[in-house]
């Protein structure tokens, strides 16, 4: 995802971008600006600023680093790191802000001190340095100048893998098998924090979202495309079991009949009431883990594609 300063940066310079990066051209330097992950919902996260060149000895590499230190309070930056083909400065921002003055500054600093030492930015193919049919492409969420040979090249090793995985002796039934058992311990081991401990056992949630996932990729799991919504319906059902325990145990050690509670579950709403008080905080800290999933399992597929042009 790209934050409101990144985009606006990306469209006023016409780049490419991909889900989470912007890159192109700036006083004929190549950067990349990328943000930290959506899940951070803090005031403040961190924009990374990364201007690529060609390689650099060490000690233009010991010159950069002392040109950005001297400059520290200036550039208003926390972390810097000096690479032989990249120099990445991580700085601070608020969230939906939409002033670029700091990243600008940033960024013609960086400028600068590339000139400062000699470093110019590679213009060819950065996988066989071809300078013919070049073009900007998304490689798994990676931005690449590429040309169109080697585009075709990597596509093609891409498409022969995606037909590997398709005929892996794996399938997605035996992996959703995989995700309930490996969360029924957590299952036990909530109903028995809950009831006979009297603790807040919802934050079991998350372990089962977790214990879910290896499971699935213990027992061989196809990943693809279902893969997330599997693991979701298996982390579901077994928040659900988990709740639904809790309270018939709950209301057994009271005297109750499994009957009983089932049908004071259905029938009497103080108990529905906490019932579904206790689920829809189960869900709620669920809901971390289901967008972590979307974020991390669909992210296996390999893929390239030409990156979008911002206007």
């Amino acid at each position: 995802m790209l934050f409101p300063r990144t985009k606006k940066i990306a469209q006023q310079q016409s780049w490419h971008r991909t889900k989470s990066t912007a890159f192109g051209s700036y006083n004929n330097y190549l950067f990349f600006i990328s943000d930290d992950s959506p899940l951070d919902l803090t005031e403040t996260h961190c924009k990374y600023i990364c201007i690529l060149l060609k390689p650099l000895s060490a000690h233009q590499q010991e010159l950069i680093q002392k040109e950005f230190e001297r400059n520290l309070s200036r550039l208003n930056y926390f972390r810097l790191d000096v690479q032989e083909t990249s120099v990445t400065v991580a700085t601070y921002e608020k969230m939906f802000t939409f002033n670029t003055q700091n990243l600008y500054r940033i960024m013609d600093y960086c400028v600068e001190v590339a000139g400062l030492v000699g470093a110019t930015s590679p213009t060819n193919c950065q996988k066989c340095d071809s300078d013919k049919q070049l073009d900007a492409y998304d490689w798994n969420d990676t931005g690449r100048i590429l040309c169109k040979k080697c585009y075709q090249s990597i596509n093609q090793q891409i498409t022969l893998q995606q037909h590997d995985l398709i005929n892996e002796n794996k399938n997605y039934g035996i992996g959703f098998v995989g995700s309930v058992i490996f969360s029924l311990p957590v299952v036990a081991l909530w109903v028995v924090v809950a009831v006979y401990l009297e603790l807040l056992a919802s934050v079991g949630a998350l372990i089962i979202g977790f214990l879910g996932k290896k499971g699935y990729d213990y027992l061989g799991g196809k990943t693809g495309v279902w893969t997330p919504y599997l693991l979701i319906l298996s982390n579901i059902l077994m928040v659900i079991t988990a709740n639904v325990l809790t309270l018939v145990v709950g209301m057994y050690q009271e005297g109750y009949s499994v009957g009983d509670a089932l049908y004071l579950l259905q029938h009497n709403s103080g108990v529905r009431t906490a019932f579904f008080i206790n689920m829809a905080l189960s869900f709620v800290l669920s809901f971390f883990i289901w967008i972590q999933l979307f974020y991390t399992v669909k992210e296996q597929d390999s893929y390239i594609v030409l990156a979008e042009k911002m206007a």
